[in-house]
């Protein structure tokens, strides 16, 4: 992976000297949150919903947003290298002008690929043909330019997925291409329930040993083939829509007295698992900081006493709701307590007013569990949601300000790219994300020798002086509020005052 630093170079001439610029964030006072003239409520409480009085723009912080490609959602198929090209420079565009710094693209949206890859063919949602190759190293170069513009790739995944359809699983496996896992193995397949909108879900069978070994490797080659900045895992692991289907399986690899439920929660942590310690082991090895993190739908199961479906630990919402302990069964609150994460995403899609779910006791829920873990916390957001659902146009950035109340949440993800343009977006824009922010991660600041040569008097700098900077890896620097760019060779910093 190609490492870049940054330097907020902070200069203060004429005055004081060199400084080393850290950002001090002030408490803030916090006002009751309303919802047309009514004061917000947590969950099921009297407890009134406190957020800080204004938001804080910091100088470091993961802004990111997903990128789906599946059905084509964010990206066009691909019809000549030039329109792609220009196709994915426009979403550059997009992202620059909401000032984020990282893009998570789904490189593997069902069981296929946007790369040349050992374990499965090229996506059709890339060409229009399942296996056809464009001719070009489409994610070679789509990594290139987002580093070139500071931007960080990390590698959407769908671990499991094979497809949502209307077909049976037989017509559809027949349907793929010759190198698709799925049809190599179709032993190694199972359907899941049908779904609420008549769709079987076909997925890797996450019990079978061959299943694991074959994600892992999927992990493996892509962060040792390209220079991404992370994996990231999606909330789709068992069907939503329940699964009968894998009982011989269970059969087959369950231990004693293991009940089918925690078999199926110990395949999907073995992966999980398994995949943190491949990617510690690489970065060990290689020198690099690749990151894994995972996605999972917001709820990991309700910790309100007095009904069935109480799981201990678990969140102020309603007992009502999905739990992905034991619709999904993944483990998330498990993932983060045993550090087999760099960060959790959790997809909370829900308003302040949410009636079974309010955002404020879902967020307060996961920054609790992350505390002490070493692993960070992205709040993912909807803007989908928040365009269909008739969200008052301040809801994503109140969001964003409620965030800030707790430190275990370095950052915010949006869904999806097709929404950057909508109003509630807009309004962050304007209100809260004015500046590109640094990356949250050490190697992203640090290993930076900076040197200033000029005019002294005393201890004190005065004028016009030049800065030289040196590491070991590619340095952006930037002046003011000026643009970031790559540091080729000493620069003068000209004028009184601070810079």
């Amino acid at each position: 992976m190609r490492k870049y630093k940054y330097l907020i170079v902070f200069l203060l001439l004429c005055t004081l000297g060199l400084f080393v610029f850290v950002p001090i964030q002030a408490e803030t006072n916090l006002v009751v949150l309303q919802r047309n003239g009514t004061d917000v409520y947590h969950f099921w409480s009297t407890e009134k919903v406190m957020i800080p009085e204004s938001y804080t723009e910091t100088d470091t912080e993961f802004r990111g947003v997903w990128v789906a490609t599946v059905y084509n959602l964010n990206m066009p198929q691909y019809t000549s290298e030039t329109q792609y090209k220009a196709a994915f420079m426009s979403l550059i565009q997009e992202l620059q002008e909401s000032n984020m710094n990282a893009m998570l693209f789904q490189v593997r949206p069902t069981n296929d690929a946007f790369y040349d890859s050992d374990y499965a063919p090229w996506s059709r949602y890339l060409t229009g043909t399942e296996g056809g190759d464009p001719g070009w190293d489409v994610l070679a170069w789509m990594i290139e330019q987002c580093h070139a513009n500071g931007i960080e790739f990390h590698a959407w995944m769908n671990p499991y997925r094979v497809a949502n359809t209307t077909y049976t699983q037989e017509t559809y496996i027949n349907s793929l291409s010759s190198e698709n896992f799925a049809k190599l193995r179709s032993d190694l397949v199972v359907t899941g329930n049908v779904d609420s909108k008549g769709l079987n879900p076909i997925i890797l069978n996450p019990g079978e040993p061959e299943v694991k070994e074959y994600i892992r490797n999927v992990v493996k080659e892509i962060i040792t083939k390209y220079d991404v900045d992370g994996v990231h895992f999606d909330d789709y692991f068992y069907p939503y829509s329940g699964i009968t289907t894998d009982t011989t399986t269970y059969e087959t690899y369950k231990l004693a007295d293991q009940t089918i439920d925690d078999w199926r929660r110990e395949n999907v942590n073995e992966v999980v698992r398994g995949v943190k310690e491949d990617i510690d082991a690489y970065n060990a090895a290689s020198g690099e900081s690749v990151r894994f993190g995972i996605s999972p739908f917001g709820l990991w199961g309700s910790g309100i006493e007095g009904y069935t479906q109480y799981l201990e630990g678990g969140s102020n919402t309603a007992p009502t709701n999905m739990s992905t302990y034991r619709t999904q069964y993944a483990d998330s609150k498990k993932w983060v307590e045993e550090g087999w994460l760099d960060y959790i995403c959790p997809q909370v899609y829900f308003s302040f007013t949410h009636s079974t779910a309010p955002y404020a006791d879902v967020v307060d829920w996961w920054a609790s569990i992350a505390r002490g873990t070493g692993v960070d916390v992205y709040i993912g957001h909807s803007l989908s949601g928040a365009s269909s659902g008739g969200w008052v146009t301040e809801e994503i950035a109140d969001q964003l300000r409620y965030d800030q109340q707790h430190p275990e949440i370095k950052g915010e993800v949006m869904y999806s790219a097709a929404y950057l343009d909508y109003s509630h977006m807009q309004y962050v824009e304007a209100n809260n994300w004015t500046i590109t922010p640094l990356n949250i991660y050490e190697s992203y600041q640090s290993d930076i020798q900076l040197t200033v040569d000029g005019p002294v008097y005393g201890n004190i700098y005065t004028d016009d002086v030049t800065v030289s900077l040196a590491g070991s890896d590619t340095i952006y620097y930037r002046l003011d509020d000026a643009d970031w760019v790559e540091y080729t060779g000493s620069f003068m910093v000209e004028g009184t005052g601070a810079h």
